[in-house]
C-alpha cells in the first residue's frame, strides 16, 4: 500500500517553472518532502523557499535530465538526504514553436534528449 503524500519523498524534475513548479506547490500542500530538480539553480531555490513556506522540506539538486549520470546523482542525493524515494515525477520538458522547415536537427535532438531520454533515465533510477 502506498504511503500517504504527507509521508512521501517525491523527486520532481522540471521543478523550476511551469507544471513542475506547480506540482511542487501541490505536493507541499499535502506535506510531502521534495527533491527539486532543474538546470536553473536560482529558480529552484525560489521554488524551495515557496514550498518550505507551505511547510514542506525541500532539497535542491540542479541537474540536466538529459545526462544519465546527473540523474543518478539526483537519486543518490535524494536517498542520502531523505533515506529513500517514494515517487519520481518526470516534469522536465523542452519544446520548440516553429515549422518543420524552421526547426533544426539540433533542436529536435534536444527535445528527444530531455523529453524522452530524460524521462527514461528518471524511470530507470
Amino acid at each position: 500500500m502506498p504511503r500517504p503524500l504527507s509521508e512521501q519523498v517525491i523527486v520532481i524534475t522540471g521543478a523550476s517553472s511551469g507544471i513542475g513548479r506547480e506540482t511542487a506547490h501541490q505536493m507541499a500542500r499535502h506535506g510531502a518532502s521534495l527533491v527539486l530538480v532543474a538546470r536553473n539553480e536560482a529558480a529552484l531555490r525560489e521554488t524551495a523557499a515557496e514550498v518550505e513556506a507551505l511547510g514542506s522540506q525541500a532539497l535542491v539538486v540542479p541537474a540536466d535530465v538529459s545526462d544519465p549520470e546527473q540523474v543518478q546523482r539526483v537519486a543518490d542525493q535524494a536517498a542520502s538526504h531523505f533515506g529513500r524515494i517514494d515517487t519520481w515525477v518526470n516534469g522536465a520538458a523542452v519544446s520548440t514553436y516553429s515549422t518543420v522547415e524552421q526547426t533544426t536537427t539540433d533542436e529536435i535532438r534536444r527535445i528527444i534528449e530531455v523529453d524522452l531520454l530524460g524521462t527514461i533515465y528518471g524511470m530507470k533510477v
